[in-house]
Formats: C-alpha cells, structure tokens, sequence
C-alpha cells in the first residue's frame, strides 16, 4: 500500500474522502506506524459514513481501508455500491477490481480493472490495473 495521509479536518482528491495518497507517491512508513494508519483512517472513514451514508466517495473511502485490512467481503459491498453510483470514475472502478481479485472473483475483477483503464489510461493506478490485468489473463 505504502502510506497514506490523514485528513480529518477535511476532503482528499474528491469531495467526502476521508484520506489520500499524497502527490508524488507514498510516504515510506514502517508496518505499526502503517497499522496505526489504517485505524486512524479507519475511524474517519467509518464516522465519515455514519454523517453521509449515501456519499460514494466515502463508501470508496471506507471500503478502500477495509481493503487494506484485508476485510475484502466487507469492502466489497462498499466499493461496489461507490461503483454503482460513480461508473465513471476509474479510480473507483480500480477499487473495485482489486477487492473482487483478492476475494478470486476474475470475471469481476476483469470487467472492473478493463472499465477503470477504459475511462482513462493514465489514472493513478493504471499501472497497478494492468499489472493485475495481465495476472488475470
């Protein structure tokens, strides 16, 4: 994952999210600074959602950490529902290929990474999605 940035106090990248990766790549941090991370963001991530239940920027959001906590079924309902209601935002699309390779659901996987690269080529985590794409095939 690398690291990850906390901010509490208001959005990352898109409206609602609670947290982002900073610009220029990740922070290097060691595995129980990286752990008190995840929680930090955890706890933002879940309050976030109880004060806007319906934003899918905060399901993303949320579902991401879940991810990277290895929660992947509990992820998986949160990023497809951002999915659904943000069907064109590749990074979004991403997630949810990611959760759905980790939980051995290809076809979903397929459709979702191939959608992400499909909206835009040079995304974020387009390398990462053709990286997983070409595992799958």
């Amino acid at each position: 994952m690398g690291g990850v940035v906390l901010h509490p106090e208001g959005p990352g990248d898109h409206p609602g999210h609670a947290w982002q990766r900073p610009q220029g790549g990740a922070v290097p941090v060691g595995r129980r600074a990286l752990q008190q991370q995840l929680e930090q963001a955890l706890a933002l991530a879940e309050t976030a959602r109880q004060a806007a239940p319906d934003n899918p920027y905060i399901a993303d959001t949320l579902g991401w950490v879940l991810y990277h906590r290895a929660t992947y079924e509990r992820a998986l309902g949160l990023l497809a529902e951002s999915a659904q209601k943000l069907p064109e935002n590749p990074t979004v699309q991403f997630h949810l290929g990611m959760v759905n390779l980790k939980l051995d659901r290809k076809e979903a996987a397929f459709q979702a990474l191939n959608r992400a690269l499909e909206l835009d080529s040079s995304f974020r985590e387009a390398e990462e999605a053709r990286r997983a794409l070409s595992e799958l095939q």
